[in-house]
């Protein structure tokens, strides 16, 4: 076999139906994604992915379905800031009106209260910290 003959087999590959139930969800998806955002519904969806010769069971699509928004980066998150959809990795600053300088700094931080609480604690008389590592209570 040549190189051309296999990579013309590899290109007519991705336009048959895949053999696997997950690969032919897959093959449809962008179909799928624009009829639910049309506003039909998973079941009518299923019922047409069944006549259209998908024999898929409905509960395996949810699955499918739910896996598939895993895997693509959600749009709908939005730093407001930049505009930008937000990684999974980092979290969405909202800005907070009225607030400037290290509150507003406080605002992003979702460990601040904790600090501060710990801050707080340290200036008074009694020390107890319910998150201490420090096992050795006796010290």
């Amino acid at each position: 076999m040549t190189r051309e003959h296999v990579v013309t087999r590899l290109r007519n590959l991705s336009a048959e139906k895949p053999t696997t139930k997950m690969g032919q969800v897959r093959w449809v998806w962008p179909d799928i994604q624009a009829a639910l955002a049309a506003g039909h519904t998973l079941q009518l969806v299923h019922k047409r992915l069944n006549e259209a010769g998908i024999g898929i069971g409905y509960r395996t699509l949810s699955l499918y379905i739910g896996r598939l928004e895993r895997e693509q980066p959600s749009g709908l998150m939005q730093d407001i800031a930049t505009g930008r959809p937000a990684k999974k990795t980092e979290s969405v600053a909202l800005p907070v009106p009225g607030l400037v300088g290290e509150a507003k700094q406080r605002a992003r931080d979702p460990f601040a209260n904790i600090r501060m609480e710990r801050e707080r604690k340290k200036s008074a008389g009694f020390e107890y910290d319910a998150f201490s590592t420090n096992k050795n209570l006796l010290e």
